[in-house]
């Protein structure tokens, strides 16, 4: 066998090893849970505040949840969480799976703030 043809296969090979491995990773999804509400817990405010996901359904912050309340986030696209009050947007900021090197994230609440973190894929089912 031509030494051409050896390294032919062995870039062939390379090249499969390369794409098949970027398929398999993007196959994975993102997903969000909520934390802790440590601001105002249980307070009439709870059916008020809501945050979304690009644009999402409302999902309401009045309870911590381990399982996922979003799934199916493109990981390899930017996404912007939104929360509103009384149907008024307070805040957003950017959700990139691939800056926080994980594929679940947790937000949750704190007095005068929003959190988020990556989360442990055991967390945020």
């Amino acid at each position: 066998m031509p030494v051409t043809d050896v390294i032919m296969r062995k870039h062939f090979l390379l090249l499969f090893l390369i794409f098949s491995s970027t398929a398999f990773a993007s196959d994975k999804l993102g997903k969000v849970c909520f934390g802790k509400n440590l601001a105002k817990p249980y307070s009439e405010h709870t059916d008020r505040i809501y945050l979304k996901v690009d644009d999402s359904d409302k999902l309401y912050f009045n309870r911590p949840n381990e399982e996922a309340i979003l799934k199916g986030l493109d990981i390899n696209k930017n996404h912007m969480v939104k929360v509103y009050f009384d149907n008024q947007l307070v805040r957003s900021w950017p959700l990139s799976f691939s800056d926080l090197g994980s594929y679940s994230v947790i937000i949750w609440r704190s007095s005068g703030s929003w959190r988020m973190e990556p989360s442990d894929e055991s967390k945020c089912n």
